[in-house]
């Protein structure tokens, strides 16, 4: 998703194009699959196609675009994304009883690898994506950490 903005030339775009409307969606997410829990059980006429697995490349892509790409202004809108995903997803696994850690903390263990982050990482980079310098292992600030319920396989292409 970052590297297409990129390529687009659409940067400056993600905030009202991604950002807020899935901080509105994690929103609804959260209302309607916890007062319809049948919801989170229903999948789309296409196979490849996941809400969870969506709503994951989101917060991937909201949490690699903090943590990794250079930006002169903080992105508060990615960061808010986060958050309401986080949240959103943090209340249906509460009620579905799904375990997670529910008070994470920086350096909690996360669901990438080093190697996968770094892959997305230079992969931006290639792309022409302004990346920051990372001197430590990003996940121990991402506020995603493990918590979400995607699937582990990786939503970039190799």
């Amino acid at each position: 998703m970052l590297e297409r903005f990129w390529v687009l030339g659409r940067m400056e775009r993600l905030s009202q194009e991604v950002w807020e409307r899935w901080e509105a969606w994690f929103v609804d997410l959260e209302e309607t699959h916890t007062s319809f829990p049948a919801l989170v059980f229903f999948r789309s006429p296409q196979p490849d196609h996941s809400w969870v697995t969506a709503a994951g490349a989101v917060l991937d892509a909201a949490s690699i675009k903090v943590s990794a790409v250079a930006d002169v202004d903080r992105d508060v809108q990615a960061e808010l994304c986060i958050r309401a995903g986080y949240l959103s997803l943090r209340r249906v696994a509460d009620f579905f009883s799904i375990p997670h850690n529910p008070d994470p903390t920086r350096g909690d263990p996360i669901a990438i690898t080093r190697q996968e982050f770094e892959d997305v990482y230079f992969r931006l980079a290639r792309a022409g994506v302004p990346v920051r310098r990372i001197s430590s292992w990003p996940g121990s600030t991402s506020p995603v950490g493990g918590s979400t319920t995607t699937p582990r396989s990786s939503p970039w292409p190799r």
